[in-house]
């Protein structure tokens, strides 16, 4: 049976433990809330430019005078896919990035999609690994993403997407992310890019 002074040590420890989750909850929800401050200002941005892109697509105002289109809208052949997906660097963060995996594999499954004929692109840790452990070509990765990441921090990813959809690496492009809605709820996206 336990002494007197080893439930006091237990006592002790536990009330530690107690005090230091209640300064990482502290923390955490700090950085949540100036988190949620930045961003939200962009969704509405976000917003307006998908719906122009958009509407000038359709309306066919971005073709060339000689006829020929602009390549990075104009739909062709499917015969690679990147995906893009979007994973914490490490872990503590619950399901979110098991969401976005499975979330991913099940695409594969659904498109048939194999090692040969998909292309990963990788911001965060997470995603990178896992799918270089399991032989997928990793086309770029970005470990380094802050919370709340600046236009220079993705700007390399850009150039990269742009770039090898010009050199027809790739055809169609998936993006897989957890989309932030409050505190206890987020949204799995998939949104396909026809770039």
């Amino acid at each position: 049976m336990a002494s007197l002074q080893d439930i006091r040590r237990r006592i002790d420890s536990t009330k530690k433990t107690s005090q230091i989750t209640s300064a990482m909850q502290m923390v955490s929800s700090s950085k949540l809330i100036q988190i949620q401050k930045h961003t939200s200002g962009y969704l509405d941005y976000a917003n307006h430019v998908e719906a122009i892109v958009a509407h000038l697509a359709a309306a066919h105002l971005l073709e060339h005078q000689n006829g020929s289109s602009i390549p990075f809208i104009t739909q062709r052949p499917v015969k690679t896919t990147a995906i893009l997906v979007i994973t914490s660097d490490r872990g503590l963060v619950g399901g979110y990035n098991n969401q976005v995996l499975k979330r991913t594999d099940q695409i594969m499954r659904e498109q048939k999609l194999t090692k040969e004929n998909t292309v990963i692109f990788a911001l965060g840790g997470k995603g990178s690994d896992y799918y270089a452990k399991r032989g997928f070509t990793i086309a770029f990765e970005n470990r380094d993403i802050t919370d709340v990441p600046k236009f220079w921090e993705v700007s390399d990813l850009v150039k990269e997407v742009t770039k090898q959809y010009a050199a027809r690496k790739f055809d169609v492009l998936e993006l897989v992310f957890n989309h932030f809605i409050n505190r206890l709820q987020m949204m799995l996206l998939t949104n396909r890019i026809h770039p």
